[in-house]
Order: structure tokens, then C-alpha cells, then sequence
């Protein structure tokens, strides 16, 4: 399992990847399509097909803390960290 303060050193290039590919982030369980709309340097900007307004989820979310605190964006920030996780 991938330390929580390096997930979004390696997660980040491969947003950047998938942004410029058109390929989105699928939720856990119903993989619900988040299309990837900005990448900077501690964060990542996202909207679900399901949503009207995009999300921010900053590094920090993805790097560590307590799921149940981020109602709302639990689950596309579990995506970022199952997706870090699985990165080599």
C-alpha cells in the first residue's frame, strides 16, 4: 500500500494523463463517470456526469484524513485514493 503522503505525487501525473486522454475517474461501486476538467499543483477539479458543479478535491484530501469528513465528495475522493493506491 502506497504511503498516504506520497499519493498524490504519483497520482497526479496520471491525472494529467487522463485528463488529456478524455478518460474520467469512476466512483467505487456504481463507477460513476467524473470527468477530469483541471489538474494543478495540490489539487484536482472534477465533475461527476451526475453533478452539475465541479468539485475541488486538494492533495491533502487525497493524501490523508478521515473519509467520513468530506460529505459530498467521499466517494470521488475514495476513487483518487483506490486509483493512487494502484499506481506502481
Amino acid at each position: 500500500m502506497t504511503n498516504n503522503r506520497n499519493r498524490w505525487h504519483k497520482l497526479r501525473p496520471e491525472l494529467i494523463r487522463r485528463q488529456r486522454a478524455n478518460q474520467p475517474i469512476e466512483t467505487p461501486v456504481q463507477r460513476v463517470p467524473n470527468a477530469i476538467i483541471e489538474v494543478g499543483d495540490d489539487y484536482v477539479v472534477v465533475l461527476s456526469s451526475r453533478g452539475k458543479k465541479p468539485r475541488t478535491i486538494l492533495a491533502q484530501e487525497i493524501n490523508n484524513g478521515d473519509i467520513e469528513q468530506y460529505t459530498g465528495r467521499r466517494r470521488i475522493i475514495m476513487a483518487l485514493r483506490e486509483l493512487a493506491d494502484s499506481l506502481p
